[in-house]
């Protein structure tokens, strides 16, 4: 057992298996900070590590899915696994679709997710009898 296995759980890959870099990696679930406006809903996911390249974020309703991965160099001597980032939301209906923008700064990647009309809060008139 090496200190991977022993600090963490998590145990590389058999070295005389041959492997690909899909097959050899631990799969992470990123934190993620929602908030709620009245126009949107913004994700804030930390995926350090990751390009533009290697995320991939799908809207099909009722769910918001992020799938990312943090590259491993080809001349990695140490073995070291890659790493798949995955997390799944469960998102109201009414989402516009043409609203959904990610963007990617700095390891963390930001949703903004646009509410429909139907979504956005609706000011009710009062009358008096």
């Amino acid at each position: 057992m090496d200190n991977l296995e022993r600090n963490t759980g998590l145990t590389r890959p058999n070295k005389e298996t041959k492997t690909t870099v899909e097959d050899s990696f631990i799969r992470l679930t990123p934190p993620v900070d929602v908030y709620e406006s009245e126009s949107e809903l913004l994700l804030i996911a930390d995926v350090p590590g990751t390009r533009q390249d290697t995320i991939e974020v799908r809207l099909e309703p009722p769910r918001l899915t992020i799938e990312a991965r943090q590259s491993r160099h080809a001349d990695d001597a140490h073995g070291t696994p890659a790493v798949r980032f995955e997390r799944t939301f469960r998102v109201p209906d009414g989402l516009d679709p043409e609203g959904v923008e990610a963007k990617l700064e700095r390891g963390v990647l930001k949703i903004h997710l646009k509410k429909s009309e139907r979504l956005k809060p609706k000011r009710i008139e009062v009358r008096s009898s």
